[in-house]
């Protein structure tokens, strides 16, 4: 019979309210964690195939709905800081900061990249079109290959 154990605040990610009990090895509880990953991922796409359609109110909302990141906050440079305490909520907080600071990403051009950076204000130009130097060159060099 498994142990059954109370759920801390640092469970939650684990997919437990606060008052639930988690049951179950490990490896259920992983799979769990892994779960409610993918779901964020699934929402992210959600959000962005809003933002993509100009229904930036509609990713709001969303984001709103269904984030629950755990956090702590930290002063960094002036700045109260969020300070994700699991995976999960971290992808919950760079989602957040994305949809409120308007940051765009773009993916690397190189196809044998799978990168994705930010353009914009506060970082890379919009014109950029690979991730660093090394991926423009690679490219460069593929697209000659191929050329010949």
């Amino acid at each position: 019979m498994c142990a059954t154990r109370d759920v801390r605040p640092d469970q939650r990610s684990l997919g437990a309210q606060p008052g639930q009990t988690l049951q179950g090895p490990s490896e259920f509880r992983q799979q769990t964690l892994l779960q409610n990953v993918l779901n964020w991922a699934a929402v992210i796409r959600e959000i962005v195939r809003l933002l993509d359609t100009e229904r930036r109110e509609d990713a709001l909302m969303l984001f709103n709905e269904r984030s629950h990141a755990e956090t702590s906050m930290w002063i960094w440079r002036g700045e109260l800081r969020p300070f994700p305490k699991t995976l999960l909520s971290a992808m919950h907080i760079q989602t957040g900061e994305a949809l409120t600071k308007n940051h765009i990403f773009k993916r690397c051009e190189n196809h044998s990249c799978s990168t994705w950076f930010k353009v914009g204000t506060g970082a890379h130009t919009k014109r950029k079109l690979y991730c660093t130097d090394r991926c423009r060159v690679a490219a460069n060099r593929q697209s000659k290959e191929e050329g010949q």
